[in-house]
């Protein structure tokens, strides 16, 4: 949020920065279409989460359905939404097995841990 406050205070068209909200994530990582995962659900043994600079190289050439490159499986989404005094994370990252990569997966994490596979997107409304 930090983030997002800084570049709407710079933007000189008056465009504002906000995170995701929780639904909004969901949507994006769907990225068009009903699937719960990034790969059709009988194919989960073929879909390869990235590990290393080469596949990840190899993942982001990927495209989704929806003609986004590789939205699902690469970062956790911090979003907007708290529980409690948590945050929402969603989709999965590098990091996990690929049956954790669905959309509607949330987790509740502290707004204060700091781990190297939970990222960002950000919204911005401009006038």
């Amino acid at each position: 949020e930090e983030l997002a406050e800084i570049l709407t205070k710079n933007d000189e068209n008056g465009c504002v920065y906000r995170l995701l909200t929780s639904a909004e994530a969901e949507n994006y990582l769907r990225a068009g279409t009903e699937s719960s995962f990034p790969y059709a659900e009988n194919e989960m043994e073929n879909y390869v989460t990235p590990r290393y600079v080469e596949d990840l190289e190899i993942a982001i050439k990927q495209k989704e359905p929806s003609g986004l490159h590789k939205a699902r499986g690469l970062l956790w989404t911090w979003t907007s939404n708290v529980s409690g005094s948590y945050r929402v994370i969603r989709g999965g990252s590098w990091g996990n097995d690929a049956r954790f990569l669905r959309s509607a997966l949330r987790l509740d994490i502290s707004p204060s841990r700091r781990l190297e596979d939970v990222g960002l997107r950000l919204a911005r409304t401009c006038p």
